[in-house]
């Protein structure tokens, strides 16, 4: 017989979910629509503020590539390639769902015609352009808004979300940077972009658990349907 199929630990184990019971951490989730029309508020690329720049950049890489912050601080010039309509970046370190035999993130950043304000296509090539002299060779890509401008870290990344978040109105005392996962897959649900899209964009190799843990309720397609999807509700919304 082995450990899990005796019978007192049967037993411990149903009575610890009895007084602590493992559910999803939100049952509803805040409206993408909220922060990007935000974002839109903000001064043109030629104007803008190094940190506001960083701060749209990395929630328009949170939102349009579902990821978590540790992706995003992953991302790195050395595995970036670009064309003429989008970034790509093969996350090619060890994140929480990579497993043998799964195929690491790519996060694909595309052109998005439709709203120059919310193309981070475009807003990544000034960030670029602008981190370029102050990096010394630093390769990956987020790097410190203040000198002596080095790489950051995920926990960093994540309080930028979080700041962003809150400046757009959702309510930061509830949800978390991570929020932005569900809150950015459940929209691309809700746009009808098919699950086996979602799932690719977030890299799950289980659709369970996007509808276990991630698909809520959202507060009030083309390629890269997800990250389209996602964006194109800012612009059709009035």
């Amino acid at each position: 017989m082995t450990i899990g199929k005796h019978p007192l630990v049967q037993r411990l184990v149903k009575g610890v979910f009895q007084c602590r019971p493992s559910f999803p951490r939100y049952e509803r989730t805040w409206d993408t629509y909220v922060v990007l029309k935000y974002l839109k508020t903000l001064p043109d690329l030629k104007q803008i503020s190094l940190c506001d720049l960083t701060y749209k950049l990395v929630m328009l890489c949170a939102l349009i590539t579902g990821q978590r912050c540790q992706s995003l601080h992953l991302m790195s010039w050395d595995n970036m390639v670009k064309n003429q309509s989008c970034y790509r970046f093969v996350i090619d370190s060890l994140v929480k769902q990579s497993a043998p035999g799964r195929a690491q993130p790519v996060l694909t950043l595309s052109k998005f015609a439709e709203d120059q304000s919310l193309c981070a296509f475009t807003t990544l090539k000034e960030y670029i352009k602008r981190t370029e002299p102050i990096r010394n060779s630093e390769p990956q890509l987020f790097i410190s808004i203040i000198k002596p401008f080095k790489k950051v870290s995920k926990d960093t990344i994540g309080r930028w979300i979080k700041n962003v978040m809150k400046s757009s109105g959702v309510d930061t005392s509830i949800y978390k940077p991570h929020s932005t996962r569900a809150a950015s897959t459940s929209k691309a649900s809700q746009c009808h972009v098919p699950i086996s899209a979602i799932m690719g964009a977030a890299s799950w190799a289980s659709d369970s658990t996007f509808h276990r843990f991630y698909n809520r309720q959202v507060e009030q397609v083309k390629d890269d349907q997800f990250g389209q999807a996602v964006l194109l509700d800012a612009t059709t919304t009035t």
